[in-house]
């Protein structure tokens, strides 16, 4: 979701509705967005450290599970799944 903050022509805003009533709407929403990013990298990072150990285990050695892991991405596998 892309927040550009538009400005608004007097006659365009809303009665009681002020430019800065828009851009504080804006920041707060950006906010928002901003927790929700760190979850979820939070998530990914867990998942690709799941990843690389599980890949460890079965007998990579690190540097190679490594490189597994930096060609895959957050796909394990590298195979993106069918619809």
């Amino acid at each position: 979701m892309n927040h550009i903050i538009n400005f608004k022509t007097k006659q365009e805003l809303k009665p009681g509705e002020s430019q800065k009533d828009i851009q504080q709407k804006a920041l707060r929403e950006a906010k928002e967005q901003l927790n929700h990013y760190i979850e979820v990298t939070r998530i990914v990072a867990e998942q690709l450290k799941h990843y690389y150990n599980a890949l460890v285990e079965e007998g990579f050695t690190d540097e190679q599970a490594l490189k597994i892991v930096i060609a895959h991405g957050i796909i394990p596998g590298g195979v993106p799944p069918m619809e």
